[in-house]
């Protein structure tokens, strides 16, 4: 029986060398995407109250026809301007079929 010879790669000297991911770079991938996760899974509820806030004043606009002042459950909510509540009053009017 014939022996094979081994076969010799050549591989030039400026070709860049390549090293195995280390254990520690996935491990820290998997930690911090897990915890920007875990973080951000809880930004939705925090909100939630608000947009249910905004969303009463304007369906309370479009109920009692008073488009200049909004008000939350009877009290008049003059803090901020009411652009967004008369545009989230005329999405009501154009969307909701109550």
């Amino acid at each position: 029986m014939e022996q094979l010879e081994p076969a010799v790669i050549d591989v030039p000297m400026d070709a860049p060398i390549m090293r195995p991911r280390a254990h520690y770079e996935i491990a820290l991938l998997i930690v911090l995407s897990s915890s920007f996760l875990a973080a951000s899974s809880r930004l939705p509820g925090l909100w939630m109250t608000w947009m249910q806030c905004m969303a009463r004043m304007a369906r309370n606009m479009v109920q009692s026809g008073d488009w200049v002042i909004p008000h939350l459950d009877g009290v008049p909510y003059i803090e901020k301007a009411p652009l967004p509540y008369w545009l989230i009053a005329i999405c009501y009017l154009n969307f909701w079929s109550a």
